[in-house]
């Protein structure tokens, strides 16, 4: 199971406390959201004046990331022909995500809107393929993506304020040294952080099952943090990469919303002048189809999008898969959990110096990249209060 931690400061284990430069971590975890948490976060601190009267003690940033790749679920192929966007979080509505839509702006990213042209279908077994009329996109009016995927953007902030993002570091205890003001990040054969704060962009119930701290989450919280199921975790997509967007050809957007097959929705996933066709899959038993080339063309996926757009269908040219729950706790896919996101307890520090700031922490954006964007302005604020509070070392 994938963490992430970010230390603010991030110095690697001094000498002895005094040592320790006031510093900040951010841990990253694979799931959609968490690295835009993080690395909002960052940036945000990262743009913090440091002059005594206002000073916020960030005099560096590091961001531990458990997996290979600094973006998180927030994925995209790389290849640079092939713009296939896998992350959860596709889809953005400018008019409703207003902090989201600043940091595209400010990185220089750009939206594309989401392709709805022609027609709609519902499938089903019983009644086969029905038409459901034009101009029906598979995440209602107003979508957009980011143009190259979400994982773009994850690479846009940290290129823009320098990130130092260390891969293939799973986060695995934090533990605050109270007389000394530290709080030291370990890693699993790796170097100890040692920060003034930690930004945990980590799932909560993640967080309650794979970290250790130092003094421990008390009973109630980590009650709290179990029951908070992580969004999507039981979810997973594939993107197929055509030469040309042939459904357009045979009056169709792409569009499909399914009931009683392997993939409930399937939508246009183009980018630029990429074709591409994507499609979600939810339970343990669906998302095997995702675990190799070989099991999704031999899985009843392929069947079920032939019946909507023909055997042109199996001539993909590329094909991505990404099951979600490789990266969870095995019980993450389990049905319950608590929906009331934005938890006081997910909110509140625990013990001053540790924050969290995943997307399921929000009240209202829960799940997509706007909250993780709130969810890394939060933290970041927070954080920032207590360093102006902290004396520089």
């Amino acid at each position: 199971m994938p963490n992430a931690a970010m230390p603010f400061s991030g110095n690697k284990e001094p000498s002895s406390p005094s040592d320790a430069v006031s510093p900040l971590s951010l841990p990253l975890n694979t799931k959609p959201g968490a690295t835009v948490a993080a690395t909002s976060a960052a940036t945000t601190l990262s743009e913090a004046p440091t002059e005594k009267t206002r000073s916020s003690s960030v005099e560096a940033l590091e961001v531990p990331e458990a997996t290979s790749t600094s973006s998180g679920l927030n994925l995209a192929s790389d290849e640079p022909d092939q713009l296939m966007d896998l992350s959860g979080p596709s889809w953005t509505w400018p008019n409703n995500d207003r902090e989201l839509g600043a940091l595209v702006k400010s990185l220089g990213a750009k939206l594309v809107p989401q392709p709805a042209k022609g027609a709609a279908v519902l499938q089903s077994k019983a009644n086969g393929v029905q038409n459901m009329g034009q101009g029906q996109g598979p995440a209602g009016p107003g979508a957009y993506r980011i143009e190259g995927g979400a994982g773009s953007l994850c690479k846009r902030l940290i290129e823009a304020h320098k990130l130092d993002v260390r891969l293939l570091s799973r986060v695995e205890t934090i533990e605050i040294e109270a007389d000394a003001n530290v709080v030291r990040v370990s890693t699993r054969g790796g170097p100890v952080f040692c920060a003034s704060a930690v930004v945990l962009a980590v799932p909560p119930r993640s967080i309650a099952a794979d970290i250790g701290f130092f003094p421990a989450l008390g009973d109630e919280r980590r009650k709290v943090f179990q029951n908070t199921q992580t969004w999507m975790a039981d979810a997973g997509k594939f993107c197929l990469l055509f030469e040309d967007k042939f459904w357009q050809k045979a009056g169709l957007s792409g569009t499909v919303f399914a009931n009683g097959l392997p993939a409930p929705q399937v939508w246009d996933n183009s980018d630029g002048a990429q074709a591409a066709l994507a499609g979600f899959v939810f339970g343990s038993a669906n998302l095997r189809h995702l675990d190799s080339e070989s099991a999704f063309a031999a899985s009843p996926l392929l069947t079920q999008l032939e019946q909507v757009f023909g055997p042109r269908v199996r001539s993909y040219q590329g094909l991505e898969l990404c099951a979600w729950d490789r990266h969870f706790p095995a019980d993450e896919s389990a049905s319950g959990g608590n929906h009331d996101y934005g938890s006081s307890l997910l909110q509140a520090p625990h013990a001053q110096r540790i924050f969290f700031g995943s997307t399921e922490t929000t009240p209202d954006e829960h799940g997509h990249m706007e909250g993780a964007v709130q969810a890394g302005i939060r933290t970041s604020q927070q954080v920032l209060a207590l360093l102006r509070g902290t004396p520089r070392k």
